[in-house]
């Protein structure tokens, strides 16, 4: 896996260096371009996330989640009941169910949902706003642009557990959805697996919480060092594919040979990206038409 700053790095690497500033921020560009273009392509299974928010008392439309691209399903919950909402047929059906009463018809759990552009409308109106709305689809590429935060040092990382504690870590609520990867070391207390977690939520500037239970080796009042980075859509093991494309490009006026080479690198990936995951199923909820 490689965050933003270590794409933008091997990109350097790979073409004048990492201290051309010009340079690295064009390779951004190209980066995350040919991000935009692969995850355009990519099948939902490789793309899946689930999102969640609260509804709102009397309120029918609501924006959906930044980071879905295609909504696939949705759920409302409350405490221990759960309703899956189902999608209207078309616009004629959903003009129907709202002129069917004189007055909106409200309730806990709607039964259908339309959506439109960046938002969804529910049928009935959402009654409670103690429900929870799961939002279910594929995943789209938002630009990568924050640079590997390595501030402090960890000092709790429980096996199996979800909380990370640090010292003057000075963390913020941005950086969830973000990766925390806690260094390997030499010294028992310090020793990270090296490997990458989601970050759900930030506690507070010293607390954060993981998406799955970090599965390292328990680190106990120690310091051990960390990075937390951006990191695209792309399944591990295919984040340099964009890079390849970068220096393919870079070398495109001045040097043929070095040019082909990086083609080569890219499309042997991208091969393997797309034949190795192919979509699961047609299922698709498009967002087109209008209130």
């Amino acid at each position: 896996m490689l965050t933003f700053s270590q794409q933008r790095n091997l990109y350097g690497e790979l073409t004048t260096g990492t201290a051309n500033i010009d340079n690295l921020n064009f390779g951004d560009r190209i980066i995350n371009a040919e991000t935009r273009r692969l995850v355009g392509k990519m099948s939902d299974n490789l793309l899946h996330r689930t999102y969640t928010s609260t509804a709102t008392i009397n309120q029918q439309i609501y924006e959906i989640p930044n980071r879905l691209k295609k909504v696939r399903g949705i759920t409302f919950t409350i405490g221990s009941n759960v309703q899956y909402v189902r999608k209207v047929p078309n616009r004629r059906f959903w003009d129907q169910l709202n002129t069917a009463t004189a007055t909106a018809y409200t309730s806990d759990f709607p039964e259908w949902f339309y959506p439109i552009r960046r938002t969804a409308g529910f049928w009935p109106t959402p009654a409670s706003g103690s429900a929870v709305i799961t939002w279910d689809g594929d995943a789209r590429h938002i630009d990568l642009s924050m640079a590997d935060f390595i501030t402090g040092t960890i000092t709790t990382a429980t096996s199996g557990s979800v909380t990370i504690a640090g010292s003057s870590t000075s963390w913020t609520d941005p950086m969830a959805g973000r990766y925390l990867s806690i260094n390997k070391s030499n010294t028992n207390n310090n020793d990270g697996d090296g490997d990458y977690y989601e970050i759900a939520t930030i506690t507070d500037s010293t607390t954060l919480q993981l998406v799955k239970p970090y599965q390292g080796a328990s680190i106990t009042s120690g310091a051990a060092t960390y990075l937390i980075g951006e990191v695209s859509e792309l399944p591990d093991g295919f984040h340099e594919l964009p890079v390849y494309r970068g220096a393919e490009f870079y070398y495109s006026k001045s040097d043929q040979v070095r040019k082909e080479y990086f083609k080569g690198l890219a499309d042997n990936l991208e091969d393997e990206l797309f034949n190795a995951n192919d979509p699961t199923d047609d299922v698709v909820v498009e967002e087109t038409g209008e209130f």
